[in-house]
């Protein structure tokens, strides 16, 4: 992974499916969620296990999501709303920033976003240019869901298990981060410059 190096005395986790992503549905940006905190407003959402952290516009709220075994995987930032209920978030177009493991033992980004958006030539969809995570390799890819709604994924990569011996799984990448926009047809072009924005702000770092 360029620009992204380091290994950790983490083992392969004993419940995976505990431990999967938000939004992992492409349709279900937000019914998808376990358990989400009370909305929070303006300033850095930071996550010590997963090493990230990323910063929420003061026009937004933001509710934090808390997965099946209690691992706060992420931050969903609402784009129409600076006041709104985190149980009441279907329907209102966000961006999703979290990190997970990497469940599926994807080796590459490219092979991580296949699930959610490849061609089935083995790349991904088209997604508007510009999008990554800074200093890491990255992919984005878009799909179009009913309704006029849309998702854009941005993914990246990083870290490495502890002693991964001959595992051919564990050679693959530890954790993997992903960014998503979920927005109408309407407002992708504003929205995609405000997902540039804070995807822009994202900082990875040494998880604990």
């Amino acid at each position: 992974m360029a620009g992204l190096q380091g290994r950790f005395a983490m083992k392969r986790p004993t419940s995976i499916a505990s431990r999967l992503p938000i939004f992992r549905s492409a349709a279900t940006l937000v019914l998808a969620l376990a358990s989400i905190s009370a909305p929070s407003f303006a300033g850095t959402y930071e996550n010590q296990e997963y090493g990230f952290s990323v910063e929420v516009p003061n026009d937004a709220a933001h509710c934090a999501h808390r997965a099946g075994a209690g691992h706060v995987t992420g931050v969903i930032v609402i784009l129409d709303a600076s006041d709104i209920d985190c149980e009441q978030m279907h329907g209102h177009p966000g961006i999703g920033i979290n990190g997970m493991y990497n469940a599926d033992f994807a080796t590459d980004v490219v092979s991580d976003l296949q699930s959610l958006c490849g061609d089935g030539k083995g790349g991904l969809t088209a997604a508007p240019p510009d999008l990554a995570f800074k200093h890491s390799r990255s992919a984005a890819c878009s799909i179009p869901h009913d309704g006029g709604w849309v998702t854009i994924y941005v993914a990246t990569m990083a870290w490495s298990w502890s002693d991964p011996g001959d595992d051919p799984d564990m050679q693959a990448p530890l954790i993997e981060y992903h960014a998503r926009l979920f927005t109408t047809a309407e407002r992708l072009e504003a929205d995609t410059e405000r997902f540039r924005a804070i995807l822009n702000t994202v900082r990875i770092f040494t998880p604990e």
